[in-house]
């Protein structure tokens, strides 16, 4: 089951951004990239568990224990490329979080500056 929720926004494209604009466009694009390396993080742990399940299922089906199994597939090469790739995807993952929360938190200051200035005036 796969769900789009991507929100398409019409950005006025005339010139005339300010800054409370282009916070917004960074903070939307950082979900942006957040939502598609979430993704890609779970496409590749997917697939990693369903190689080693596999793999381990083998290994039973040839006589040998579960725990051996398990051991088998993870002296494996393979194993250890697939493994680091998925924590390589879930890292960027992350990574991609937390610039979303700064792309937030830039857009909350931006706001409080602004309403502060208002203020002012």
């Amino acid at each position: 089951m796969t769900e789009d929720t991507t929100i398409q926004f019409n950005w006025s494209e005339q010139g005339c951004r300010d800054e409370m604009e282009d916070c917004l466009y960074a903070w939307y694009d950082a979900v942006m990239h957040w939502r598609e390396s979430a993704i890609k993080a779970a496409e590749l742990e997917t697939r990693f568990k369903a190689w080693q399940a596999a793999r381990k299922t083998a290994y039973i089906a040839a006589k040998y224990s579960a725990v051996q199994s398990d051991a088998k597939v993870q002296s494996e090469d393979e194993w250890s490329e697939r493994y680091l790739e998925s924590q390589k995807a879930n890292i960027a993952a992350e990574t991609q979080k937390r610039i979303m929360g700064i792309a937030e938190a830039k857009w909350k200051t931006e706001q409080t500056r602004q309403v502060s200035l208002r203020a002012v005036k």
